[in-house]
C-alpha cells in the first residue's frame, strides 16, 4: 500500500501522464496535420494531404505515412510512403536540434517542364519567406542541427520535358542516400552514403564524410553504366548526333575544405573516366540530310586516368587520355556538305559572328594545364563521298597518334609520334616536337612509304576524263615550322610506279617507274624551292590523235564545273587590277631521265600512222625561275627498230619563245610509214626509203628560226591516192631532181616565223616552206642542175643557136657540156630536147 504522503504526487504525476500520452497520441498528430496542411496551403497555395501522422510522445518519434502534395495545376508533385522523425532530448543539453533517426522512405518527386520553359516546381519560390522562415544564428550562421541517422530509401524521380523537339520523360531511381551524423555543429562531421539508379541501368554513388561548419567534405564519387541516351535526348537536336549506344564509368576521390580566411579549397584526385561502345547516329531528321541512322562513330574504348584538379591553385593535370580502336564513317551528299554538318550551320556560324559582344569579363589567373600522355590507337576514317559518280569510299585505315607531357606552360615542347595507315596501302609517319603555345612550332621527321594514289582517282576524274590508275609517295623529309620560318621543308621526295590513262581511248597519257627528288628543300619564309637533282626514270606516254583529229591530251580536259556566273561583286574595278602574288621561287638543279619511251599514232590519216621512241636517256641542266639563263639540253633514244634521236642545245623551259636553241637529229628513220602524211599532202604513197633529220630551231623573242636539212637513202615513192585537198606537185620530178647517182636526196628546209603571232601554227609554217621549196625545184630544174656542177642559177635555162645554123657555138658547147655532166649526176632524169626555130631571125639568116 502506498503511503497517503505520497499518494497525492504519483496521482497527480499518473493523471500528468495519461494527459500527455492522450495529447500526444491523439491531439498532436491532428495538429501536426491540420498545421502542416494549412501552412502549405497558405504559404504555398496548393494542396498537402496526410493520410495518418503518428505521435510518440514517450519517444519523442513522429511518422507520417502517405504525404501527398500537388502542384498549383492539381498534378501530382511529391508523394512520400512514410517519413519516420525521432528527436533526442540531448536537443536541451546541446542546443542544438537533435535527431536520432530522420527517415524518409519511398518518396516520389514528379518534375517537369512545360513547352514554354515554365517548372512545375517553381511555385515552392513564388512566396517569400515569412516570420515562419527557421532563424538562423546570430552571426548569420546556420541554425544548429545533429541528425544522428538521416536516410532516403527507394525514391525515385520522374522527369518529364516538353521543351525539346521530340518530349523527353525518364525517371531516377531508386535512390538511396544515407547519412550519419549529418549536422550543423562546429567540427563534426558525418558519413554520407549516395546512390541513385538511371532508366538506363546507369548508377551514381557518392560516399564520404560530411561536414557542414565550417564546410569540409571528403570521400569517393562513382557514375557507372549508361547515361548517353538521357544525354542525347536533350542534345541530338542541337549538335545533330542521336548517341545510341555506349556507357561512361567515373571514379574520383575528392575533398573539399573550408581554410582560415573562409575561402574554398577543393581538389579532386584519381579520377578515372571509361567510356565504351559509344555509337553516334547522325540526326539526319534534324540535319536535313539524307541517309538516316548511318552510324557516324564508334568508340569502343576511351579513357581519362590519373586525373587531378586543385583549387585554387587552378591546376588540371591526368596522367593519360586514350582512344581505342575507334571509327568514324562520314557521308558526303550530293551536294558536297558532309552529314556531320547541319544544314544551315554556316548560316548559324556568320549570324553567330555578328553577335555584338558582351560586357568585358576580368581575366582569371590561368589555370595551369597538364597530360602526361596523349593517344589515339587504331582510329580507322571511312568517307562515303556521294558527289562524285559513282560514289567514291576514301579514308585511312589506321591512325596511331602519341603526344606526351602536353601542357600550356609557354614554350613546352611535346615529344610526338603518329602513324597513318591508308586503306589502299602505304603509311605516313611523324616523329618530333610540337609546341603550341605562346606560337605554334614543331620540328618532325616525315617518312611516307608507299602511300598509294589510288583512292584519288574519283577526284581525277572530275577534273578530266582520265584514270589515275596506280602511283606510291615515298618521302624522307625534315619539316620545321617556327616563329621567323612558317614551314621548312627538306628532304627526299619520290613518285614511285605512276600510271594515268585516258578514258576514252584507254591510252597511256603517262607513267614512270620513279620520279625522284634529291635535297628538296622549301621554304615560306623565303619563298622558294630548291632542288639538287629530279631523276625520271622510265618515263613513258602514248600521244594519240584519233580519227575525228583530237589528240588524247586535249581530249581529257573538263570545262570547269566549278565556273559560276560573274556578279558585279565579284568583279575587280577596271581601275583596280588585282594584286600580283610574287610566285615561288623553284630552282632544279638538273633532270636526269633514263629509258624513256612514248608512242605516237595518227588515226587522223588515210593510213594509219605510228612511231615509237625509246631507250631515251639523257639530262637537263639547272632550271630556275629566277633566272633568264637557258638550259642545256642533251637527249639520245631509240627511234622504232632501227632509227635513233638526238636532241642538243639550249632551252628556257619556264618561257621557251624567249631563248631557245635546240638541235633535234633523228637518223635511219623508216620512210614507208610516212605515207599517212604523204598521201594528204601530194596524193602519193612513199615504197621506200631511210630518213635521216637534223632539225635545227632557234626562238628568240618569239622569233622562230629553223634551220632543217633532210637526208633521204633509198627512196622511192609509191602509187598515186586520191585525197582530197591534197596538192598538185609533180613529186616525181622533184625526187628525180633531187636525187644524187647513189641514190641519196640532201634537202635544207629553212622555217621561219613568230610564235606570238596569235595565228600560227608550226604544221602550217612547215608545210608552206615545204610547198615552196618543191614548187621552186619542179618549176625552175635547170637552176638546180646548175648548181650541181658550178654554173650560176640561170645559166643553164637554154641553150642559144646563131640565127639561120644548127651549130653550137663553143660557149654554147661548154652549157651543153655542164648539162650533160648534171644529167649524170641525176641518173633518173631524162631531158627531151624539141627543134624550135625563130621565123624572122632564121628566114633572115637563111635568104
Amino acid at each position: 500500500m502506498i503511503p497517503q504522503r505520497y499518494g497525492k504526487p504519483l496521482v497527480i504525476s499518473a493523471a500528468a501522464i495519461v494527459v500527455y500520452a492522450l495529447l500526444g497520441f491523439f491531439l498532436a498528430p491532428w495538429l501536426v496535420q491540420n498545421a502542416a496542411s494549412n501552412a502549405v496551403r497558405d504559404n504555398l497555395g496548393v494542396e498537402l494531404r496526410l493520410q495518418k501522422v503518428s505521435v510518440n510522445p514517450f519517444v519523442l518519434s513522429l511518422a507520417i505515412d502517405g504525404l501527398e502534395l500537388d502542384d498549383p495545376a492539381g498534378d501530382p508533385f511529391l508523394a512520400i510512403d512514410r517519413i519516420f522523425i525521432n528527436v533526442q532530448l540531448s536537443s536541451l543539453f546541446r542546443w542544438a536540434l537533435t535527431f536520432r533517426e530522420f527517415h524518409i522512405e519511398s518518396p516520389k518527386l514528379y518534375l517537369a517542364r512545360d513547352g514554354n520553359g515554365y517548372f512545375n516546381f517553381a511555385f515552392l519560390a513564388q512566396r517569400p519567406a515569412g516570420p515562419e522562415a527557421v532563424a538562423t544564428e546570430p552571426g548569420g550562421g546556420p541554425p544548429r542541427l545533429l541528425i544522428h541517422d538521416f536516410a532516403i530509401t527507394d525514391s525515385v524521380v520522374d522527369w518529364k520535358d516538353d521543351v525539346p523537339p521530340e518530349p523527353v520523360d525518364t525517371h531516377f531511381g531508386p535512390i538511396n542516400i544515407a547519412i550519419a551524423g549529418l549536422n550543423t555543429l562546429p567540427d563534426r562531421a558525418g558519413l554520407q552514403d549516395v546512390a541513385i539508379a538511371t532508366e538506363t541501368q546507369g548508377t551514381l554513388s557518392w560516399s564520404g564524410s560530411l561536414e557542414l561548419n565550417p564546410l569540409r567534405s571528403e570521400g569517393h564519387a562513382a557514375i557507372r553504366g549508361s547515361h548517353f541516351p538521357l544525354a542525347s535526348a536533350y542534345l541530338k537536336h542541337e549538335i545533330g548526333f542521336d548517341l545510341d549506344e555506349g556507357s561512361i564509368d567515373v571514379e574520383l576521390d575528392y575533398r573539399v575544405d573550408t581554410r582560415a580566411d573562409g575561402t574554398l579549397q577543393a581538389s579532386i584526385s584519381n579520377l578515372e573516366i571509361a567510356v565504351s561502345a559509344l555509337l553516334v547516329m547522325t540526326f539526319n531528321e534534324a540535319l536535313g540530310r539524307t541517309g538516316a541512322d548511318r552510324e557516324v562513330v564508334r568508340l569502343p574504348a576511351v579513357r581519362l586516368r590519373g586525373g587531378e584538379i586543385r583549387w585554387p591553385e587552378r591546376t588540371a593535370t591526368a596522367a593519360g587520355f586514350s582512344i581505342d580502336d575507334g571509327v568514324i564513317s562520314l557521308l558526303r551528299g550530293t551536294d558536297g556538305a558532309l552529314n556531320v554538318l547541319p544544314a544551315h550551320g554556316a548560316d548559324a556560324a556568320a549570324e553567330g559572328s555578328e553577335a555584338e559582344a558582351g560586357p568585358a569579363v576580368p581575366a582569371a589567373d590561368p589555370w595551369q594545364l597538364s597530360l602526361s600522355q596523349f593517344s589515339i590507337n587504331r582510329l580507322a576514317l571511312n568517307v562515303e563521298d556521294q558527289g562524285l559518280a559513282p560514289p567514291a569510299n576514301v579514308g585511312w585505315r589506321s591512325l596511331d597518334i602519341d603526344i606526351r607531357d602536353i601542357s600550356n606552360a609557354p614554350g613546352a615542347a611535346f615529344p610526338t609520334v603518329a602513324r597513318l595507315e591508308a586503306l589502299d596501302g602505304g603509311s605516313l609517319s611523324i616523329d618530333g616536337q610540337l609546341v603550341v603555345l605562346p606560337q605554334p612550332s614543331f620540328d618532325f621527321r616525315l617518312v611516307v612509304d608507299a602511300l598509294e594514289f589510288g583512292m584519288a582517282d574519283p577526284y581525277v576524274k572530275r577534273l578530266a576524263d582520265v584514270h589515275l590508275e596506280s602511283g606510291a609517295l615515298n618521302i624522307e623529309a625534315e619539316l620545321h615550322s617556327s616563329a621567323d620560318e612558317a614551314l621548312r621543308v627538306s628532304g627526299d621526295f619520290e613518285i614511285a610506279d605512276f600510271l594515268l590513262t585516258e578514258s576514252a581511248q584507254d591510252t597511256r597519257l603517262g607513267s614512270w617507274s620513279s620520279m625522284k627528288t634529291e635535297n628538296l628543300v622549301y621554304s615560306a619564309a623565303g619563298n622558294s624551292l630548291e632542288i639538287s637533282e629530279l631523276r625520271l626514270r622510265a618515263p613513258y606516254g602514248d600521244i594519240l590523235i584519233a580519227e575525228d583529229g583530237s589528240i588524247n591530251l586535249g581530249r581529257v580536259r573538263k570545262g570547269d564545273e566549278t565556273d559560276k556566273e560573274e556578279t558585279p561583286d565579284s568583279r575587280q574595278p577596271e581601275d583596280e587590277p588585282a594584286p600580283e602574288t610574287p610566285g615561288t621561287a623553284i630552282t632544279i638543279g638538273r633532270i636526269v631521265v633514263n629509258d624513256a619511251a612514248a608512242d605516237f599514232a595518227d588515226l587522223s590519216l588515210p593510213l594509219p600512222f605510228n612511231a615509237t621512241i625509246a631507250a631515251l636517256n639523257g639530262e637537263i641542266s639547272t632550271i630556275a625561275t629566277t633566272s633568264s639563263e637557258p638550259s642545256t639540253v642533251k637527249m639520245e633514244g631509240k627511234v622504232d627498230e632501227y632509227g635513233q634521236v638526238r636532241i642538243s642545245g639550249t632551252v628556257t623551259p619556264l618561257d621557251p619563245a624567249l631563248n631557245t636553241n635546240v638541235r633535234v637529229a633523228f637518223e635511219n628513220v623508216d620512210m614507208p610509214k610516212f605515207s599517212a602524211y604523204s598521201i594528204p599532202f601530194a596524193g602519193r604513197e612513199i615504197a621506200s626509203g631511210r630518213l635521216d633529220l637534223d632539225l635545227g630551231y632557234t626562238l628568240e623573242d618569239g622569233a622562230l628560226a629553223g634551220e632543217n636539212n633532210l637526208v633521204l637513202r633509198d627512196f622511192e615513192l609509191g602509187d598515186k591516192v586520191e585525197h582530197p585537198g591534197a596538192m598538185s606537185l609533180p613529186l616525181g620530178l622533184a625526187v628525180a631532181l633531187l636525187k644524187d647517182p647513189s641514190g641519196k636526196i640532201d634537202l635544207d628546209v629553212p622555217v621561219r616565223g613568230d610564235v606570238n603571232d596569235p595565228e600560227f601554227k608550226y604544221g602550217t609554217v612547215v608545210r608552206k616552206a615545204l610547198v615552196n621549196l618543191l614548187t621552186k625545184i619542179v618549176t625552175s630544174p635547170f637552176a638546180l642542175l646548175g648548181k650541181l656542177v658550178g654554173a650560176e642559177s640561170d645559166e643553164l635555162d637554154y641553150l642559144a643557136f646563131e640565127p639561120g645554123r644548127a651549130d653550137l657555138s663553143p660557149p654554147e658547147l661548154e652549157k651543153a657540156g655542164k648539162i650533160a655532166a648534171a644529167l649524170g649526176l641525176r641518173p633518173q632524169l631524162a631531158l627531151q630536147i624539141d627543134g624550135v626555130y625563130a621565123p624572122d631571125a632564121d628566114q633572115a639568116a637563111l635568104k
